[in-house]
């Protein structure tokens, strides 16, 4: 039998913490040069070093469930043999090549499911619902409960299918890394950015001590998922007191020096099956000079170095199953899931314009234009003057143009009536009664009392099909 060993956490439930903390207290060095941007580079590499070492040291290695099952060498050339014969019946269509094909692929699937059922019961007889295998039986009976997605193939950009985990990997990369490129925009902000900064620059307020374990007790939760690193929130909360003056030595140097290293502008992706809904992909599009111009005209330069530290020089790779891509560059787009993401994007969006008769609600990627008014009318038409459909009806308006090679004079309306076509208000009212008479006659008699226009005060949310006439 041919075992794999699986990809193992660096801690568990039976980690050492006390080993772990006298470990890492024995391997930290406080007196460490922190001048240059050099310097801070290699002390974040050592403090990373020593934490994972410490933590590897602390855990001990699992004897059951560290392994999974691979096919054995019997079974995989059963599979090349079937394998060949199936090709031998292609090319020659001899029934007695199919007979041999058909014979082989049923000792294989006796085989196979022999196998199973041995290792099956194997495994079954090693469970138990005691301390000792750190109740293992209900673990078992949690995992056979969960289902089980298989990534299906994919077809790549040169309609070849992606079938091994490192192809998936790789293209989905790929795709993120075309994400991830600004749009093309020729803007005079690029002379403006070039310009140097201030030579003499405001100090920012150092770390203390005390201010990293505060915020590392009250705002890491102990279950978030690790980073490239492997270090996760449950670890630094078991960080003493040397532990917690090193890093904060380094973020002191950060701050004197306006860099922030590279290995914290990292991340990865754990490759999922799942269906997602963005906008646009508003925080993966976010421009990054757009930000910056408007950090440097608000903010001391000091900061706007910082941030722009922060911004610039991003990487990320892509993690499926057991393979691992290279690391490919962020060239825009603000960190999803940090505390400055939202803001920045705020930031870049503050100057939308607006209007003096609606109002403008944006959090983040999320957008709500509101009117007020006496009138549901008044409130409506004020919304409807700012929507899209007069953008997309002067669109279908160049388009019919275009085909009909009309003159200057002629009329859209002219035009519309003799091609016989709807303009796009015509269209969304027809789609309002078509929908008005389906709940004219539904079963369920809530969605009647949508018709019902006595009551016109009520929330702006509270919709009603008659809202959509115009």
């Amino acid at each position: 039998m041919i075992m794999k060993q699986k990809k193992m956490s660096i801690i568990h439930k039976k980690t050492n913490w006390d080993l772990f903390r006298n470990t890492l207290e024995e391997n930290i060095i406080l007196s460490t040069r922190l001048r240059t941007i050099a310097d801070i580079k290699t002390a974040v590499k050592k403090i990373t070093d020593d934490i994972v070492s410490a933590a590897k040291i602390a855990t001990s290695v699992a004897i059951n469930g560290n392994y999974e099952l691979t096919y054995p060498l019997e079974i995989r050339k059963l599979v090349q043999h079937k394998r060949r014969a199936r090709r031998t019946w292609h090319s020659t269509r001899n029934p007695m090549d199919k007979t041999e094909w058909n014979r082989v692929s049923k000792i294989l699937h006796d085989k196979i499911k022999e196998m199973k059922n041995e290792t099956f019961k194997s495994y079954l007889s090693g469970l138990s619902a005691t301390d000792n295998t750190d109740y293992s039986l209900w673990k078992a009976t949690r995992l056979m409960k969960r289902s089980r997605v298989q990534i299906p193939s994919f077809r790549k950009e040169d309609s070849t299918w992606a079938r091994s985990e490192q192809e998936k990997a790789e293209m989905y990369a790929r795709q993120l890394e075309h994400i991830f490129m600004p749009n093309t925009i020729d803007s005079e902000l690029d002379i403006f950015q070039c310009q140097p900064l201030n030579a003499t620059r405001e100090k920012i307020k150092h770390f203390s001590p005390l201010e990293i374990a505060k915020e590392i007790n009250n705002n890491l939760h102990p279950k978030k998922s690790p980073g490239y690193d492997e270090i996760s929130p449950k670890i630094l909360k078991e960080l003493l007191k040397k532990a917690i003056i090193h890093p904060t030595h380094i973020y002191n140097a950060i701050l004197r020096t306006e860099y922030i290293p590279e290995q914290w502008k990292r991340a990865q992706f754990i490759y999922c099956c799942g269906v997602f809904l963005d906008v646009a992909q508003a925080f993966d599009k976010v421009w990054h000079k757009g930000p910056l111009i408007k950090l440097r005209e608000q903010l001391p330069h000091t900061w706007y170095a910082l941030l722009e530290s922060y911004l610039t020089d991003c990487q990320f790779r892509v993690i499926h199953e057991e393979a691992i891509t290279e690391w490919k560059d962020v060239s825009a787009g603000v960190p999803q899931g940090s505390v400055l993401g939202p803001i920045l994007y705020l930031l870049y969006t503050a100057d939308i314009p607006n209007d003096e008769n609606i109002t403008l609600a944006m959090f983040a990627d999320d957008t709500a234009i509101l009117s007020i008014r006496n009138s549901q009318l008044t409130a409506t038409d004020n919304i409807q003057s700012k929507s899209n459909i007069d953008v997309i009806q002067r669109g279908q308006n160049i388009a019919l143009r275009t085909i009909t090679a009309a003159y200057r004079f002629e009329r859209n309306n002219a035009i519309h009536r003799d091609m016989m076509l709807p303009t796009i208000a015509d269209e969304i009212q027809r789609f309002a009664r078509k929908h008005e008479m389906r709940l004219d006659h539904h079963i369920n008699p809530l969605a009647i009392q949508l018709l019902d226009n006595s009551k016109d005060i009520r929330r702006l949310k509270r919709l009603k099909p008659y809202d959509f006439r115009f």
